[in-house]
């Protein structure tokens, strides 16, 4: 149920996290990866949502923040380890706010280098046809490798016919934002990630929000701010929605789950 006063919001997402958060919910998806059984993606997407939601309890209740990044960390090194298993099928932009926030170089630089889902034999070239969904995620794609040229042309070709888009044009604004860092507009961007966080805004993508992060975050608003961060530029975001402790420069490197399952696959293969 979408909330527009932050701290209740705050409290039903913490509500809803804690669930996922019990390491009773996946006691049986582990038992079934150590001893090949089951689905692998699936009982991997249990874990990785297990990962998720420490790391919001770890950031916003706890106050732990190398905890916070030690599950981010572990959950993004699952995501690729999902990825990998099929690395043409479909992902969707926010999944990357992860790896951002991870600031694991060797995670990051994956996703950099995976670029099945728009090469594959089914995209059909979605990724050039103005308002595909494939166009709109190959925009994070170009973003993350640092193809600016690119990024900002394909925003200003979006943004030129916007007026007659029929559909999703609540993710107009986001073409904005990219076009502001393909110039290095940090003004821009910092106005743009700061009307995400209206009230009207975060109501018109509440319901294609990750379930895990909407009502603790505004999840693409904190995303384009990380993803301005790395791209070197220093933002000034005054709001609870978009938390300096997920924007700011931290990474804990390499670490542990605790898993041998997780913590031996090299995710370099």
């Amino acid at each position: 149920m979408f909330i527009s006063d932050y701290q209740e919001s705050l409290n039903q997402g913490l509500t809803h996290v804690k669930g996922w958060g019990d390491p009773s919910t996946i006691e049986r998806a582990i038992e079934l990866l150590e001893n090949n059984e089951g689905s692998r993606v699936n009982c991997l997407t249990a874990i990785e949502r297990f990962f998720k939601c420490k790391a919001i309890i770890s950031f916003f209740e706890e106050k732990d923040y190398y905890d916070f990044k030690k599950n981010v960390s572990i959950a993004s090194k699952i995501s690729i380890m999902i990825q990998a298993d099929d690395p043409s099928k479909e992902y969707l932009s926010k999944n990357l706010i992860w790896p951002l926030v991870s600031e694991n170089k060797k995670y990051i630089d994956w996703w950099c280098k995976n670029d099945s889902m728009f090469t594959n034999v089914n995209s059909g070239g979605g990724k050039d046809l103005v308002g595909n969904w494939l166009f709109y995620r190959y925009q994070i794609w170009l973003a993350i490798n640092s193809k600016w040229n690119e990024l900002g042309e394909r925003s200003e070709k979006l943004l030129s016919c916007a007026k007659e888009l029929k559909k999703d044009r609540a993710y107009i604004i986001d073409y904005e934002f990219y076009l502001a860092l393909s110039r290095g507009d940090k003004a821009s961007m910092q106005n743009i990630i700061l009307e995400k966080c209206t009230v009207k805004n975060r109501r018109l993508r509440y319901e294609k929000d990750s379930g895990l992060t909407r009502d603790v975050i505004c999840t693409y608003a904190t995303m384009f701010a990380k993803l301005a961060k790395i791209s070197g530029f220093e933002l000034t975001i005054d709001s609870p929605w978009v938390p300096n402790g997920w924007v700011s420069t931290s990474s804990v490197g390499e670490v542990k789950s605790g898993l041998k399952f997780i913590d031996d696959y090299d995710v370099s293969e």
